[in-house]
């Protein structure tokens, strides 16, 4: 109990020695302060031994005490609990109005839900585009595999042209080279009768003119039979044509259609171009999205209909379609006349095979007549005769040679006419083999085109996808945002506790920078007092110390031991733990005294309690040195009520200043008035009397 006392005076001394320090203290000079003399009382320092009981004064308080402050600023709904109630962590304490934030709140939820609507509807419309992309794409492929194939066929038919005009110049040739071998018989004939009328020999002459009779009947024959041959090459020649006839008329029809197929792409190239759409195809795509006006949609319509009623698919006229049917137009179309071209030389070929006709028809009436002459030859002996045989004779030869040059100037017309329509056949066949590669080309590259807007649409989805989550994700994160506000609009008890105090008042404003409420977990008590450095290096954590209370003991457990020293005391805190037994409530800020067990120091250095001075957080002394008073900083150790034990800064034997002056500063000269002591005194009287 008297360390009680002691402890409470000592903490009471230092905190007048604290406040006198902060005090103005007058300037004194040097010279003025060696004028001015301090009388003190000082007693030297001394080396023995220190021991305390373990005594100290302790506070009970909770182990928790939290002090609430409202998260945000405003008016007090609801307050759910009353001062002096017991709550649970995590027991809703105060409601803050919040019905903005609630109106946030509704708001962004619909938020949420509108973006999760536009994710589905700009899904489907990314997956719609990949359909109509991927259909477009089939036409396509169709529309090549048959544009290929018109391109192709017309390849044929030139190739067929071509390999007709070759079989007829051939024949025409063949029959050319007849014609010629006829006229070369004729103008034979017609030199042996005349050798036969006017050869030197009667008798050879005779034979030689029944050889000839005989080589002109045979001439005959071989004429009549090139007649046959020639009327087969003509019927032939005519079947030709009729085939060639058939594929005019197919032609024609093909030229027709991709004219009529034509003429509803670029219209229907124009509405979209009208629209602003650079392919009919993004119309179409717009016009499922209602993406149009009600004028859009009738001329798109319009179109739409002009373009199913010629075979197409609408959805597939891109910005290349109308350069591809012309291309396939224009290729139809050299077609066409290069079979027109060879329709119209079957007049030439008739002709030439009417005339080749008439020729041999010709020579077989002059070979017919040179028979029946040299039949009257064999019989007319009469010599005035003779000169007007010989003329008719040269007449006849003269006739064979001519028949035999028109014969030769026939064939090489007949083969300029057929040299240059073989070239223009060449020439169709080599067209329509380029019409094919570029055809082909062109359709690859808008097919190629075609797979990459399948790729862009895929990846279009995936993009979409992925900006719709954003969108999402930044709506769900509103509706988190709304939602911690709106947390912070709620207050809920930290810890299980007593409700100490409360400072709100419903329907008024709250601040978050006052203590709303304190709440004190009385569960777990805590005992806390301080202790110098010698006491602390012998406590230990878990340590049991005791602590009376009403008449009481009550134990508690070291849990907490401060490593810096308190400011003012230059004593460290000491924590520890107690549980109060069922049905006792400890009264919280309520002093009780406390032991740990006894603390000795030996061979130390001590002094007076009162010597020593505390103040800002320092503990110093006054020694005497050559008559002044020196300020010395120490460190203590263990203390009683009337001695402390000093473990650092005087040594043993330093005069130490035991009496304050206001006057008493560092360096200030003193002189010392030690009170005589009983037993001195008497031993000076008996100085005094031995002296006298």
């Amino acid at each position: 109990m008297r360390f009680h006392i002691k402890f409470g005076a000592g903490l009471l001394a230092m905190s007048l020695l604290a406040g006198c320090s902060s005090e103005a203290v007058p300037v004194v000079s040097d010279e003025v302060r060696a004028e001015v003399r301090i009388a003190v009382e000082t007693t030297p320092a001394i080396r023995g031994g220190l021991a305390l009981d373990g005594e100290f004064v302790g506070t009970i308080m909770p182990a928790e005490v939290v002090n609430i402050a409202l998260p945000v600023v405003g008016i007090v709904d609801q307050i759910l609990v009353s001062e002096g109630s017991a709550v649970k962590k995590g027991q809703l304490l105060f409601k803050i109005e919040d019905d903005a934030l609630q109106a946030q709140l509704n708001s962004a939820e619909v938020g949420l839900q509108s973006a999760h609507q536009s994710k589905e509807q700009a899904l489907f419309n990314a997956n719609n585009a990949i359909t109509s992309s991927e259909l477009s794409h089939n036409m396509l492929l169709v529309n090549m595999e048959q544009s290929l194939y018109n391109a192709e066929n017309n390849v044929n038919n030139a190739r067929t042209s071509l390999a007709q005009l070759l079989l007829a110049r051939e024949q025409a040739l063949d029959q050319a080279d007849k014609t010629i071998e006829s006229a070369q018989l004729q103008y034979l004939s017609a030199q042996a009768g005349y050798d036969l009328q006017f050869g030197a020999s009667s008798d050879i002459s005779d034979l030689t003119a029944y050889k000839n009779l005989d080589d002109i009947k045979e001439s005959i024959i071989r004429a009549t039979d090139s007649i046959k041959d020639i009327e087969d090459d003509r019927s032939d020649a005519k079947t030709a044509q009729k085939d060639i006839q058939s594929s005019i008329n197919s032609q024609n029809q093909l030229i027709s259609a991709l004219s009529y197929q034509y003429e509803a792409v670029m219209i229907a190239q124009n509405v979209a171009g009208m629209l602003g759409f650079a392919a009919f195809s993004d119309a179409v795509t717009a016009l499922y999205s209602n993406q149009l006006d009600l004028n859009g949609q009738y001329m798109v319509q319009q179109a739409m209909q002009n373009i199913t009623q010629q075979g197409l698919d609408p959805r597939n006229i891109t910005g290349t379609t109308a350069a591809t049917m012309q291309s396939n137009l224009t290729a139809a179309q050299t077609t066409l006349a290069n079979l027109q071209a060879q329709e119209a030389s079957y007049d030439d070929i008739y002709k030439q095979l009417d005339a080749q006709i008439d020729s041999i028809q010709d020579t077989i009436d002059d070979l017919e007549s040179t028979y029946r002459f040299q039949e009257e030859v064999l019989g007319i002996q009469q010599n005035q005769l003779k000169e007007e045989q010989v003329k008719s004779q040269d007449l006849a030869i003269q006739q064979a040679e001519n028949a035999l040059k028109q014969a030769e100037d026939a064939k090489l017309k007949t083969l300029e006419s057929y040299d240059l329509q073989i070239k223009q056949a060449e020439d169709a066949v080599q067209t329509a083999m380029d019409t094919v590669e570029f055809t082909r080309n062109s359709l690859e590259a808008q097919v190629a085109q075609s797979e990459v807007g399948i790729s862009t649409s895929i990846d279009t989805v995936g993009i979409t996808s992925g900006m719709q989550d954003i969108q999402i994700k930044n709506a769900a994160l509103s509706i988190d945002s709304v939602q911690l506000q709106i947390d912070q609009y709620t207050v809920e008890s930290p810890i299980t506790g007593i409700i100490e105090n409360i400072t709100l008042v419903e329907g008024s404003m709250g601040s978050s920078q006052t203590v709303a409420a304190t709440i004190s977990d009385y569960s777990s008590m805590e005992v806390v007092f301080y202790v110098g450095t010698d006491v602390k290096k012998e406590l230990k954590y878990g340590q049991i110390v005791e602590f009376e209370m009403e008449g009481e003991t009550y134990t508690a457990s070291i849990n907490e031991m401060s490593n810096t020293v308190d400011p003012q005391s230059k004593l460290f805190k000491i924590t520890a733990t107690c549980q109060a037994p069922e049905g006792t409530i400890f009264e919280n800020g309520i002093s009780v005294r406390l032991t740990t067990g006894t603390f000795s120091e030996e061979e130390t250095i001590i002094v007076p309690y009162d010597s020593v001075v505390f103040a800002n957080g320092m503990s110093y002394v006054y020694k005497v040195v050559d008559g002044k008073a020196i300020r010395q900083p120490v460190e203590i150790g263990l203390f009683t009520e009337t001695q402390i034990s000093i473990i650092s800064g005087i040594e043993e034997d330093d005069e130490i200043v035991t009496t304050w002056s206001e006057g008493l500063r560092d360096g200030s000269i003193v002189d010392i008035i030690n009170p005589v002591q009983p037993d001195e005194e008497n031993e000076e009287n008996e100085e005094n009397e031995e002296n006298e």
